[in-house]
């Protein structure tokens, strides 16, 4: 069977230290049909100058110069419109497409080869297992995101030990590989949660990765600072009541899954505990901090990011 045209779409600003490590990522995946496309917003550094000599590397990649500034969705937005792929795998500027070989990334993109499944839950991109250099905040992190996507598979149906198929009833999940043709503009700070609630809309259904070694995002491996984790989770905690005005499934947190986390919370040792402990006081604190920014727009919540 022919080989999917897939579209690899980035919103960048300001990228410098992490653009070229992730395009040299890109430009050696061993699939022969993608694209790479990239909407550069309002950038100051020299992310614009590093993107241009990529692109006299490979004919694969091509940028668009925006100056919008209202945040990755607003970017994704303007770039699929120039996007060939059936697939779309929406990237960030600081991950990388970890794949072990080119049989395993053409099987992966098989699936789309039953019409039902509408995407891909790849979801959170720590590397696990963690790196031998990961720090305090970045085990925290994996822990914290592990566990939720554990509890999520849970309440799907295990297919083989490659995928699960997620219950569309469940929390939602963040999806950011999916059909062209199921991308709708999102509107809120939880963009990739707004994916799956596009899809399930559609009636269409949602894979799980199931397996660490399949071809999955993975973060390049910044230094995370605690300040900078508080305003992602206020990010987080606004783009939850942004969706839960238009609510499809369960709540994102409800008795069942706080019981849940606290049997895993048992079974970690004393440094996981305390790392996990770390990223729940910044959730705790990123929450708070909502509530007293309740009327923050989405264009303001987009600037809670890391700086770099």
């Amino acid at each position: 069977m022919k080989n999917k045209m897939l579209s690899f779409l980035i919103a960048a600003h300001n990228e410098e230290k992490m653009i070229g490590r992730v395009l040299d990522n890109l430009i050696s995946i061993p699939y022969p049909n993608y694209e790479i496309i990239l909407g550069l917003d309002g950038c100051t550094d020299e992310t614009e100058n590093i993107v241009k000599s990529y692109c006299k590397k490979s004919s694969k990649i091509r940028y668009y110069n925006l100056s919008l500034r209202q945040g990755k969705p607003a970017v994704i937005d303007k770039i699929i419109r120039q996007a060939s792929g059936e697939i779309i795998i929406i990237q960030d500027a600081d991950w990388i497409f970890n794949v072990k070989d080119g049989k395993s990334l053409k099987k992966f993109i098989e699936v789309f080869d039953n019409p039902k499944i509408g995407g891909i839950a790849e979801s959170y991109p720590i590397q696990y297992p963690l790196r031998s250099d990961a720090g305090i905040l970045e085990q925290g992190i994996m822990l914290q995101n592990s566990v939720w996507l554990d509890y999520l598979k849970q309440a799907g149906k295990k297919i083989d030990d490659n995928w699960v198929l997620a219950d569309k009833k469940s929390h939602p999940l963040l999806v950011n590989i999916l059909r062209k043709k199921l991308y709708k503009s999102n509107k809120t700070l939880g963009d990739d949660f707004e994916r799956f609630r596009d899809i399930i809309s559609a009636k269409k259904d949602v894979l799980i990765i199931n397996k660490p070694s399949m071809p999955r995002m993975i973060t390049i491996g910044e230094k995370y600072r605690f300040r900078d984790i508080i305003k992602q989770k206020e990010r987080t905690a606004i783009a939850r009541r942004q969706l839960a005005e238009n609510p499809v499934g369960k709540r994102f947190y409800s008795f069942n899954f706080l019981f849940y986390v606290l049997k895993r919370a048992i079974k970690m040792n004393f440094k996981e505990k305390f790392a996990f402990f770390l990223i729940s006081l910044a959730f705790l604190i990123g929450t708070l901090k909502s509530k007293l920014n309740n009327k923050i727009s989405t264009r303001e919540g987009w600037n809670l990011r890391l700086r770099r």
